[in-house]
């Protein structure tokens, strides 16, 4: 850990590490070609491969999307919760008002929960909630928007 209290940022040259959960593989380029101007950034297409991830090497922040074939993005975020609950999380979304994305805002279990589209100064400022969260208490944390 680096003395910000970072865990992601060791060995990545001084910036934070996100990782990138999309089955789209558009958003998921979109998203490392945009992000990884200021972050190190792992893009993978399923929640599996993201468990996988998070395995293998630490990350500051999550950003999940939540429809996606098998371990929906919820189901995601919940498990990292509980397997990783240093790792900040943000979900991406298109349906703010289902139950279950309710209960995670609810749960506090992700820092934001944004919907598609987002506004990239939405996303950023939910970047720096998360990193912030995730340095300072190692928790989901309050939901920034």
């Amino acid at each position: 850990m680096d003395p910000t209290g970072s865990p992601g940022s060791e060995g990545g040259g001084g910036r934070p590490r996100l990782l990138v959960v999309d089955d789209d593989e558009r958003v998921r380029k979109a998203l490392s070609r945009t992000l990884g101007r200021r972050y190190d950034v792992t893009a993978v297409a399923t929640g599996e491969a993201a468990l996988a991830a998070v395995g293998d090497r630490p990350f500051d922040a999550a950003i999940v999307d939540y429809e996606m074939p098998g371990m929906n993005g919820v189901e995601l975020v919940r498990r990292l919760a509980v397997e990783h609950p240093g790792l900040a999380r943000i979900m991406l979304t298109g349906y703010a008002e289902l139950p279950e994305i309710v209960a995670l805002k609810r749960e506090e279990l992700a820092v934001a929960v944004l919907m598609k589209p987002w506004e990239p100064s939405d996303l950023e400022h939910a970047i720096s909630v998360a990193l912030r969260a995730g340095a300072s208490h190692g928790a989901g944390g309050p939901d920034a928007t």
